[in-house]
């Protein structure tokens, strides 16, 4: 009741809303595993993130879903429904079934990959990466991948997510100074059309970096491009060249991470691709429901589901009954047939 209420007084919902809320939750709990007020804890984040109450419930479905296999919290700000809610704005998905489907498949594989946690790969996200990656195509795969490689490397994905924020944009949209390097490189993209094009007749060049991003291992693809570019320059030209390309700093560290270990940033994106899959998510759910901790979770939604419908069948009877038996009763005690004027019981 007290979720409910949040969903009026601080969500905004009106009454209507709130009693669709409540239907939903009460449809669904059982099947979900998961008791009605978890659930109506879950509605606040996908309902403050502006989505309707149906949009909510297509994500909370999964959330609870992901919570249950992942043994994360459902609600507040480390639960997967504030994950789902948020990714989900950041990476411009409606939140249809569909789409709730496959952001709880990649949340999945991404925190089954290397060593990335949920309230990590949260941090990431409000960084503004998973949000910059989408601006400029880069595939979630790939993205998560990234954050997944840095953290089997000992590296805070928060912090890596704000480094490759910057590399990102050091590739997508470089300096004056880095273009002319990668021009050099032979990093330029010949037969443009369009816009591209008329810059193109302007004797501007683009360079390959931002369309290489958009390719299914975008960042690795980027990455490995000016790596083999460079490839017949002195170790020492490639340090300047790199310092030149991304600053120096943290955004080189970031790019010569990636850099050096191709084969296990690789490993990073096939392996999220593989654990990210709808059909691989909708077999853990099923397997995971035959668990005991799957059983006795239906258990508990149950118990409450049913709690919660005595509840709400019995006591408007209740009120019924004791509407008429009351004013009775106080009639009998003010008359003291039932009770000694001493207060002492039956006189």
């Amino acid at each position: 009741q007290t979720a409910l209420t949040k969903l009026g007084t601080q969500a905004g919902l009106t009454s209507g809303q709130i009693a669709q809320v409540s239907r939903q939750i009460q449809s669904h709990a059982v099947n979900l595993r998961t008791t009605p007020s978890a659930l109506a804890g879950a509605y606040y984040n996908p309902i403050s993130e502006g989505f309707t109450v149906q949009q909510s419930a297509n994500v909370v479905a999964q959330a609870a879903r992901l919570a249950n296999m992942s043994g994360a919290p459902l609600a507040g700000q480390e639960g997967t429904s504030y994950a789902m809610s948020t990714m989900m704005q950041s990476l411009g998905m409606k939140p249809t079934k569909a789409n709730a489907l496959k952001m709880a498949a990649m949340i999945r594989g991404g925190v089954s990959s290397g060593d990335l946690t949920l309230p990590q790969l949260i941090a990431a996200n409000q960084t503004g990466y998973f949000n910059m990656s989408q601006a400029y195509g880069v595939s979630e795969q790939s993205a998560m991948g990234n954050l997944a490689f840095f953290s089997s490397q000992g590296v805070s994905p928060q912090s890596a997510a704000t480094r490759m924020r910057m590399t990102m944009a050091l590739m997508a949209a470089p300096t004056n100074q880095a273009a002319k390097y990668y021009t050099q490189l032979g990093l330029t993209r010949t037969g443009v059309t369009g816009m591209e094009g008329q810059l193109a007749s302007l004797g501007l060049n683009t360079t390959t970096m931002a369309y290489l991003l958009r390719t299914p291992n975008g960042i690795n693809a980027a990455v490995q491009a000016v790596v083999q570019a460079s490839s017949t320059l002195s170790p020492e030209m490639r340090e300047s060249l790199y310092s030149k390309l991304f600053g120096g700093g943290r955004s080189e560290a970031t790019f010569l991470s990636l850099a050096n270990h191709p084969a296990l940033a690789n490993s990073m994106y096939q392996r999220v691709g593989a654990e990210s899959t709808t059909s691989g998510y909708n077999n853990a759910v099923a397997t995971y429901n035959k668990t005991i901790a799957g059983s006795f979770k239906e258990l508990q939604a149950s118990g409450e589901s049913l709690a919660i419908a005595i509840g709400q069948d019995l006591v408007p009877v209740l009120g019924g009954v004791l509407s008429v038996v009351t004013p009775l009763v106080l009639k009998q005690a003010l008359a003291g047939s039932w009770w000694s004027p001493s207060g002492r019981g039956p006189g």
